[in-house]
């Protein structure tokens, strides 16, 4: 044990391989840890990305994100010397709805028993002895389900099928392997593809929760710039939605204003007034406004005559109001401008 800790030191975690054997029906690929870094190299199309998908599933335990993805037989092998193996078969039995009966069973209650109640060794030869028939293993497996139901006060009956299920056959796989990645892999799993960069830029931006994607698409990796595109175009639909929104209510609040008179000029807004954010503002009034009267207002705001001359305070009410739109969509903006940067 004390080599696997140096491992552990060297490497930062402590998986030594990982095979797929069937991948695609016909490879059997092996990766084999012995470097801090391991870079896969290959064509396109060679499935790079279906290895990364199926390891990555496979260290954080989503086994039913396995399912449709192509192999027949997975290996995992820790420094310790331990290993696990799942078959495919075993990911269908996993995910199929007729197992109603697994659900119905107080699985929690008994999973919580099974790690006060036994001891490890009780609990690993559940693991790799539960199937064998002869009568030795079946005198030691009924001698270790009564230990557990004396211990919790449980119905025999009830943890035997319950055993079954966890511990026999396809599910008796799963679980193994369940158990040894969560015991065994002392490394937190991170997955940064390159669209994933994107794709976590556009959940910041709230645009992909607008992009409706099948409820079992359970892709890493969404290839396309086309779904970067569909996700901009959104965002831009939303800044010009938000920006009628906020000129209608511009609107409203004046009138109300000029009904009363001259206009009461917020003095928070009045001070983010500058050349800088003007330039943006009138820039996004496009052609409804002339080069000439921009220029005009951008010297007035320059030369701080706007805020001297009694003459130009509704101008000035009316750019405050500008501005005040301009900080509601502020910070969508700079997220699109930190974007535009990677």
């Amino acid at each position: 044990m004390g080599e696997a800790t140096n491992d552990n030191s060297i490497f930062g975690h402590n998986l030594h391989s990982f095979v797929i054997e069937g991948l695609f029906e016909k490879n059997r690929v092996e990766l084999v840890f012995d470097d801090q870094i391991n870079i896969l190299i290959g064509e396109n199309g060679l499935g790079k990305t279906t290895i990364l998908n199926i390891l990555y599933y496979t260290l954080t335990r989503k086994f039913k994100n396995l399912y449709h993805l192509p192999f027949n037989r997975l290996i995992i092998t820790f420094r310790t010397g331990l290993s696990a193996e799942i078959l495919k078969e075993d990911i269908e039995e996993l995910i199929d709805d007729n197992q109603l009966y697994y659900r119905s069973i107080d699985k929690h209650r008994i999973d919580r028993a099974i790690q006060n109640v036994l001891d490890d060794d009780e609990i690993l030869f559940l693991q790799d002895n539960y199937d064998l028939r002869d009568e030795v293993t079946q005198a030691r497996v009924n001698e270790i389900r009564k230990k557990l139901a004396y211990g919790m006060n449980f119905p025999q009956g009830q943890i035997r099928r319950y055993l079954t299920l966890k511990y026999s056959g396809k599910r008796g796989r799963i679980n193994k392997a369940n158990d040894l990645i969560k015991n065994e892999l002392n490394s937190e799993i991170l997955y940064f593809p390159t669209y994933r960069r994107i794709e976590e830029e556009l959940h910041k931006l709230g645009a992909l929760d607008q992009i409706e994607l099948p409820h079992d698409d359970n892709r890493l990796i969404q290839f396309g710039m086309q779904d970067v595109n569909a996700s901009f175009n959104l965002i831009l639909e939303r800044i010009k939605n938000s920006s009628i929104e906020e000129f209608s209510a511009v609107t409203g609040e004046m009138l109300s204003q000029y009904l009363e008179g001259a206009p009461s000029i917020d003095q928070d807004l009045l001070e983010k007034i500058n050349v800088e954010i003007l330039n943006i503002i009138l820039e996004r009034v496009g052609e409804n406004i002339t080069s000439e009267n921009k220029l005009r207002i951008i010297e007035l705001v320059s030369s701080k005559e706007i805020f001297d001359n009694q003459d130009y305070q509704y101008l000035l009410n009316f750019l405050t109001k500008l501005v005040k739109i301009y900080d509601n969509q502020r910070s969508l903006d700079n997220k699109i401008k930190g974007f535009g940067n990677m």
